[in-house]
């Protein structure tokens, strides 16, 4: 065989060889492409069954592998996800997650600034309760909208933080943009609960609580998913003097909700229901519980405020002199310390009610001594 003829038979070795690759890889390629597929179908399923965690757990196969065509889409849910999570259960590092995903989802999506991107950037900063924040976002995913629904649920985004920063004008010119005739009994629910809201910020409790009293008893899944709502109508029916109905929903709230600092403000509450109705000693109970059961958070502050403001009742005083808490020991040292850390917010100002009771009760020489000896100079 000629030096040419060998030479070309080679050259045709190669092509065939490369070619049956060639068919291999693209083979290779469309069947993982089926099975990243399958893993994110598989995914959105167990979102809508409510299997969130499982969920999670698949998509975090899917953004591990950034060349995927389903990557983007992983990282959308994934921040959908922790969203609801955050909500649901307070925690605010869920709410960081989602913020995360969906922003790493806007570098690797093609035209990912769509009307449910901003939507849900808007929900997440609401949820942190970042108002400004929200409600800027709410107002772009508006211009985006382009259905009904989505409008709808874009305008109750705006009126809720629009409540929440008692923003009345903004409140009152998206209000007007709701048809009624066009929502669903789910969205008049929704709505409803939002114009309790706004009377509730207004301090109109009267008013408020006929809003909110049918959400309680028709839509309280509603209330479950966004536990901060829920509070809302307890402490609505609290303002109003209602402690009936108050207490019935704190109780409600802390065997039902996730969110534990929705649980420690509902434990708050009842603590404070059982004082007005003189009991001294279940409200001592349940503040004692926050204290103890959730320390170094501002509601276990309360919460030992409001016990030293207590301990002028002997039974009251006998009890905390049993607790291992030094501060009961020395409760002007933390009053002092806490409404100084705490001037600018309302934890400060249970602190400063303690103060003015020990001064009223105390020789004005005998707490100028403790002033000047508490902290350096430079505090």
């Amino acid at each position: 065989m000629s030096g040419f003829n060998r030479f070309f038979l080679l050259l045709l070795l190669v092509f065939v060889f490369s070619y049956g690759e060639i068919q291999k890889t693209e083979q290779h390629t469309q069947e993982h492409i089926n099975v990243f597929k399958e893993k994110y179908n598989l995914a959105v399923l167990m979102y809508r069954r409510g299997s969130y965690y499982t969920a999670l757990n698949i998509l975090s196969k899917l953004i591990l592998e950034r060349d995927n065509p389903y990557y983007p889409d992983a990282l959308f849910l994934s921040a959908k996800i922790y969203l609801h999570l955050g909500v649901k259960t307070g925690i605010k590092e869920f709410l960081h997650k989602a913020l995360y995903y969906l922003n790493t989802y806007s570098y690797s999506a093609n035209n990912p600034f769509k009307w449910e991107f901003y939507y849900i950037k808007g929900n997440i900063y609401e949820n942190m309760f970042m108002y400004e924040r929200a409600l800027a976002t709410y107002k772009m995913a508006f211009g985006k909208a382009k259905t009904k629904k989505e409008q709808f649920k874009t305008i109750i985004g705006i009126l809720r933080t629009a409540a929440w920063l008692k923003r009345l004008d903004i409140f009152t010119r998206y209000l007007i943009l709701v048809n009624l005739e066009e929502l669903s009994e789910t969205e008049k629910r929704e709505f409803e609960f939002v114009k309790g809201l706004a009377e509730f910020q207004k301090r109109n409790y009267a008013e408020a609580i006929k809003y909110l009293t049918p959400v309680y008893e028709n839509y309280e899944q509603y209330l479950i998913e966004n536990p901060n709502y829920y509070l809302i109508i307890g402490e609505n029916a609290y303002r109003l003097g209602d402690h009936r109905f108050a207490k019935k929903v704190f109780r409600r709230i802390i065997s039902i909700v996730k969110d534990e600092s929705v649980i420690r403000k509902a434990t708050l509450r009842l603590g404070d229901i059982a004082l007005k109705n003189e009991d001294r000693i279940l409200a001592f109970n349940y503040y004692y519980r926050v204290l103890t059961r959730y320390p170094d958070t501002e509601e276990a502050k309360v919460a030992k405020l409001k016990l030293i403001a207590l301990s002028s009742y002997k039974d009251i005083k006998k009890k905390l002199l049993h607790s291992e808490d030094k501060d009961f020991k020395d409760p002007f040292m933390f009053v002092l310390k806490t409404l100084v850390l705490n001037r600018n917010n309302y934890v400060g100002f249970f602190a400063l009610g303690n103060f003015g009771r020990f001064a009223i009760n105390s020789e004005s020489d005998e707490i100028f001594k403790n002033l000047c000896g508490s902290f350096p100079l430079w505090m």
